[in-house]
Parts: structure tokens; C-alpha cells; sequence
């Protein structure tokens, strides 16, 4: 097994001279052994936004549920939130939840609604038909 220096040397014009060129800076200018090319870089143990949003979302805070406390993460006491707005009405929040759960594969797909033909239907069906309807929206 050939070390590439060892090639390089013996094809050098002045063998015994250190080899410089691409890739290859001089002996005195390379980092020493455990030394970065960038020593200002970014701190160990430093954590990045995922990290620290990830952190946020999953700390634990004491929440009242009647007369018990108990301790849940952050987001589960938002979702718990958005629920309770959603029950009492709010229909933007409503929504939301909705989505959420439809996202999340919670609530399945709903059949399509069967379309049928009217134009078949005589006129004292179609009269039967609107007074039905009309019944169960008042």
C-alpha cells in the first residue's frame, strides 16, 4: 500500500522538499492536531431552533382540570385550549380543530354523497319532496 506523499515525493524534481499545491498547504500553515478551521465557530452544547421550539412545545406546565391539577406539555394544554373554544362554539376554532384532526388522520374521509336524478320524479314526488324539506329545516 503506497502513501500518496511517498508518490509524489519520488516524482518530485527535489526529492526531500516538501510538496505544496491544491489541497496540500505548507506544513507550517496546516491545523495542528485537534485544531478547527474555524475556532470561532459555533459553541458546543449549543442548541439550534428545532432544539430549543422543541423544548418549548414539551415543557411541562401545571393545568387545572376542575378541582385536580395535573402536569402536561405546553402543546397538549394549547390543544386542550383550542377544544375547549371549539366546544363552547367558536366557529373559526372549530374549524381549526377540524383540520387538525383531518391532518392528522383522526377523522376519515367521508363517503361521497349519492347524487341522484330528480329530473325523473313527477310533480306531485317533487311537491311530496320540497314539503319534506322544508318540514325539516323549520
Amino acid at each position: 500500500m503506497h502513501d500518496k506523499d511517498d508518490e509524489h515525493e519520488s516524482l518530485a524534481p527535489n526529492p526531500g522538499r516538501e510538496l505544496v499545491g491544491y489541497g496540500r498547504p505548507p506544513v507550517k500553515h496546516r491545523f495542528k492536531p485537534g485544531e478547527s478551521g474555524n475556532p470561532r465557530g459555533r459553541p458546543k452544547g449549543r442548541r439550534n431552533l428545532a432544539v430549543q421550539l422543541r423544548e418549548t412545545y414539551t415543557a411541562e406546565i401545571t393545568v387545572r382540570e376542575g378541582s385536580r391539577k395535573t402536569r402536561v406539555p405546553r402543546i397538549v394544554a394549547i390543544v386542550r385550549k383550542q377544544i375547549d373554544q371549539a366546544l363552547r362554539g367558536d366557529p373559526r376554532v372549530q374549524n381549526s380543530v377540524l383540520k387538525q384532526a383531518r391532518e392528522l388522520g383522526l377523522i376519515p374521509d367521508l363517503p361521497a354523497v349519492p347524487q341522484y336524478d330528480l329530473s325523473k320524479l313527477t310533480d306531485e314526488e317533487l311537491d311530496e319532496m320540497r314539503r319534506i324539506t322544508l318540514k325539516m329545516t323549520r
